[in-house]
Parts: C-alpha cells; sequence; structure tokens
C-alpha cells in the first residue's frame, strides 16, 4: 500500500494488549511491502491516526510493475534496508540505551524529519502523544511525563502541549 495522504501507524501488539509503535508512515511512504514479497501473513498492524487515504496494489500488479519499472524495484528495495537498519537502531536502543536517551533518539528524529525551524526552535505539529512515545520507546505513559519534564528542565524541550512539540535545535547529547 502506498499513503496517499494523513498518518499511518505501523504497530506490534502482543497477546495483553501492549503495543510498540515501529513507525509512523506519511504521504507518499510504502507499506505492507514484505507480504507482497515473501506471501507470508502480515507482521504489523497498519492503523490511520488521522484521516488518510492509501492505495492498494494487488500482488499480481505488484509484480507486472516491478518487473517493467526496475526504478521502483530499487525504491523498494532502499525503503526496506533502511527499516531494517531502522529496526536495527531501534534493538540497540532498547538493548543500551536508559529511557532518556530513547526519548532523546526519537525527539531527534522527529525533529529531522518532521521539524520546522522557527524562531522558537524546531516545531512538531502532530507530535505524538505520551502514550504514543511510550509506546514508541517501550515505556509507560507516566514514564514519559517524568522524562518530558527532566527533558524541559535541562532545556531540551522548549514545550510540548496539545500536540505541538517545541525542541532546542539539538545533537542528542546532553
Amino acid at each position: 500500500m502506498l499513503s496517499l495522504s494523513g498518518c499511518v501507524k505501523i504497530s506490534l501488539l502482543n497477546e495483553k494488549g501492549k503495543e510498540i509503535v515501529l513507525s509512523f508512515l506519511r504521504k507518499g511512504d510504502f507499506f505492507g511491502e514484505l507480504t507482497l514479497l515473501d506471501e507470508e501473513p502480515r507482521s504489523a498492524s497498519a492503523i490511520a491516526t488521522v484521516d488518510s487515504s492509501v492505495f492498494l496494489l494487488t500482488r499480481s500488479r505488484f509484480y507486472r510493475l516491478i518487473l517493467t519499472h526496475h526504478d521502483m524495484l530499487r525504491k523498494i528495495l532502499k525503503g526496506i534496508c533502511t527499516r531494517l537498519r531502522l529496526a536495527n537502531k531501534t534493538i540497540e536502543g532498547f538493548a543500551f540505551l536508559d529511557v532518556y536517551e530513547r526519548v532523546e533518539r526519537v525527539l531527534l528524529q522527529l525533529s529531522r524529519n518532521q521539524g520546522i525551524r522557527t524562531v522558537n526552535g524546531i516545531e512538531i505539529v502532530n507530535a505524538p502523544t505520551h502514550q504514543q512515545l511510550a509506546d514508541i520507546v517501550g515505556a509507560s505513559r507516566e514514564t514519559i511525563t517524568r522524562v518530558v519534564a527532566v527533558l524541559k528542565k535541562h532545556g531540551i524541550i522548549i514545550s510540548y502541549k496539545e500536540r505541538r512539540l517545541v525542541l532546542k535545535e539539538y545533537t542528542g547529547r546532553r
């Protein structure tokens, strides 16, 4: 599938209903490619977080397209490699970083991918909620609230209100 508009959350749920967010996809991002390629069941859930429009591609049409449009296949393979590298960094983060460092890493990634430089700092509109941030870094919402307070105290987060996040321009190190 290809996201034409909106935002799609890709996540995993365990039997107890605990969620880990793998990514948020926006206009132009594709998903579901693994199932098209290996014909196995889906490995994650895709949920629209806002009104979204997606383009569905059948397996037979997908194969016809990649056989005739080699540039499309290269882009898909590059996207899969990018996601694999991100998954490796996520695993590394869970293994070696504390929750503060994991949150900082996510904020840095958000600032690079969605941030808009303003006079106040790097602004992220439609930022993840505390619960969504918790789901991304594998923590509780309460822990994220404490982490956000500490990051505000250190000046890394300037403000975080109503899905609008303003960050000091930083490299991820306190």
